[in-house]
């Protein structure tokens, strides 16, 4: 399953249409360039938008709202609990397939890993091999990866004295801006041990559900994106790494997965 498989569509439709109405003659920025996006892959015209429709504000409803301020909307603390469920569940046959396809050795960091579905699914995959799960507390408290040692962690900050044989960031990136994903890629260069391996998930820029997902990150992050691989490539060079090399999921087509190597 992928993020935008349950949301309903005509939802998305009518909030991008209003937040269309709301913005007319606003100047062009990279925030309303990813509600024009979004509008094509939902089948609106941003020159001839249909009647504005009525939607209630929050969520995608506060489009327009951010897009004028060029601020994103605060953290909802009060659905942390659920986000994260709905991240275990979607995340769980991804997490299996991901370390069929690629049997790297732990100690593994799986870095902003949230409530743990990729940590969980390295540990039952690995019996016997040892894996760390960064996160903020509050993240953490809702942790479901038995066996697996706890860390709480800034990751634009980390320091950890254990050095690892591979590093996840699983949907992650798309938080961030470039200045930060360098910062963040850097760090985690410094934790694994020669010949170690980065890992990176994260959604594909090249589809609809990626188009999508860019307008929600723009929505609620003040630099995040749905990052094209080939930028995502060029920071890991910068950050030292090698052997780079694209794989995909057939339990998540609309993710790519990178690998990448310390020389």
């Amino acid at each position: 399953m992928d993020v935008f498989e349950s949301v309903d569509r005509a939802y998305l439709r009518d909030a991008v249409v209003h937040a269309g109405h709301q913005l007319r003659g606003f100047a062009p920025s990279r925030r309303l360039s990813k509600l024009h996006a979004a509008m094509r892959v939902l089948g609106v015209d941003p020159e001839a938008l249909p009647p504005d429709p009525p939607v209630a504000p929050g969520g995608w409803g506060s489009l327009a709202e951010v897009i004028r301020s060029d601020r994103p909307l605060p953290e909802d603390r009060a659905s942390l609990e659920r986000f994260h469920a709905h991240l275990l569940e979607i995340g769980a046959a991804p997490a299996r397939e991901l370390w069929q396809r690629l049997p790297v050795p732990g100690p593994l960091l799986d870095l902003g890993g949230g409530a743990g579905a990729y940590t969980k699914a390295f540990l039952e995959a690995r019996p016997g091999e040892q894996a760390t799960l960064a996160d903020r507390p509050e993240v953490l408290r809702l942790a479901q990866a038995p066996g697996a040692t706890l860390l709480a962690a800034d990751i634009l900050n980390i320091s950890h004295n254990i050095r690892y044989n591979a590093a996840l960031l699983a949907n992650v990136l798309h938080l961030f801006g470039p200045v930060q994903i360098v910062q963040i890629v850097r760090l985690v260069q410094k934790v694994l041990n020669p010949g170690g391996v980065l890992i990176v998930k994260d959604l594909r820029s090249d589809t609809d559900e990626g188009v999508l997902f860019a307008l929600n990150i723009a929505l609620y992050t003040a630099q995040g994106d749905v990052h094209p691989p080939e930028s995502i490539e060029q920071w890991l060079r910068e950050a030292g790494f090698g052997a780079i090399r694209r794989l995909s999921l057939q339990a998540s087509p609309n993710s790519l997965v990178l690998t990448a190597t310390k020389p």
